[in-house]
């Protein structure tokens, strides 16, 4: 998250043109906000606090820009979901930038070697991902309470 008013878990949306299920989401706990596309995570609270002020957007993420760009040139609706997995103020327990593979995922191997190297990060990083999969969980079930009785993937709707 940049905007430091968004907390861990908050949901946002950012629509491209108009999207079946964009009517959907004023009864679920999503709020509009807008997104700040980098090729690179944003790891430290002032490195945030610079992008927040920089552009004003709510959150940075890494793949939306693209499909969003691809979905325009053919026509088709996009709508982005995003749940803010660390708050503004919060740096991240380790670089990921550092981390990741060529593929853009986090390499297990250098994951491993940096908790070796840096055993005082270890609390941090467990805290950290404990509060991804809830992040994950929250963003999923309000996922399958917007697709349920969707028409947009062959469901009945409601």
């Amino acid at each position: 998250g940049l905007n430091p008013e968004l907390c861990v878990h908050s949901l946002l949306f950012e629509k491209s043109g108009e999207h079946p299920l964009f009517g959907r989401l004023a009864g679920l706990p999503f709020r509009a906000g807008s997104f700040c596309c980098r090729d690179r995570i944003a790891v430290t609270a002032k490195e945030k606090r610079l992008l927040w002020r920089s552009g004003g957007c709510d959150a940075v993420e890494m793949e939306s820009e693209g499909i969003h760009g691809i979905a325009r040139s053919r026509g088709i609706p996009c709508l982005t979901l995003r749940a803010i997995s660390d708050a503004a103020h919060e740096s991240l327990p380790l670089d990921f930038n550092r981390l990741l593979s060529s593929r853009m995922k986090v390499d297990l191997a250098k994951l491993c070697g940096d908790l070796c190297w840096n055993p005082g990060r270890l609390l941090a990083f467990v805290r950290f991902y404990g509060s991804v999969v809830k992040t994950s969980r929250v963003l999923a079930d309000a996922l399958c309470r917007l697709l349920e009785g969707s028409s947009c993937f062959g469901g009945k709707s409601t």
